[in-house]
């Protein structure tokens, strides 16, 4: 299989193991798959940074432009946009309780 396949197979599954919400067999596939690729390790990395930036976001960051935040996190506005957008999408999937939905 070619790595980027490969890693497709594993990139939505990298935020729900940073936060150990995977099953053992699948946390234990994930751990294998970072052992030996630094595109994945690469993409976490990112992921943490991203999410960290959204838990300052939403903490803290009221009324502070997405540039401050990138630049506080050495990230670029781009990944702060889409990590916000992924965060979304994961807490949709998720957690939907978490997002406020029109009745």
């Amino acid at each position: 299989m070619e790595d980027r396949e490969l890693c497709k197979r594993y990139r939505d599954r990298l935020v729900l193991y940073h936060y150990g919400e995977l099953q053992p067999a699948e946390e234990t596939s994930v751990r294998e798959h970072l052992s030996t690729c630094k595109h994945c390790n690469a993409e976490l990395d990112e992921i943490v940074k991203g999410l960290q930036a959204i838990i300052f976001l939403l903490k803290e960051g009221d009324g502070m432009e997405t540039e401050k935040i990138a630049a506080l996190f050495g990230i670029s506005v781009g990944a702060v946009t889409s990590h916000l957008v992924r965060a979304v999408e994961t807490l949709k999937k998720y957690m939907p309780e978490y997002i406020d939905t029109p009745r």
